[in-house]
């Protein structure tokens, strides 16, 4: 089965990512995957990891959101 993406929301800029963050709450890989259009698992990989090396987002630990998993993957935004 082929899938074709659309080109025009591949291109998401930082505030289009930061804008997912609806009042700095910290939020999971699978909202934000839901919140920009459900992008394929590569795509939101790089786009998470290069918007944390460049210092938009943050990776939240889970005992600070109140979950005691070690797995779980929650990113919030630096201003927050």
């Amino acid at each position: 089965m082929t899938r074709f993406w659309k080109t025009y929301r591949l291109r998401i800029t930082d505030a289009h990512l930061l804008m997912v963050f609806r009042g700095g709450s910290p939020l999971s890989r699978r909202t934000i995957s839901r919140r920009l259009g459900f992008l394929p698992r590569s795509v939101l990989s790089g786009l998470l990891f290069s918007a944390e090396q460049r210092g938009i987002i943050v990776r939240a630990r889970p005992c600070e959101v109140g979950s005691n998993r070690h797995k779980l993957h929650i990113y919030k935004p630096v201003n927050a």
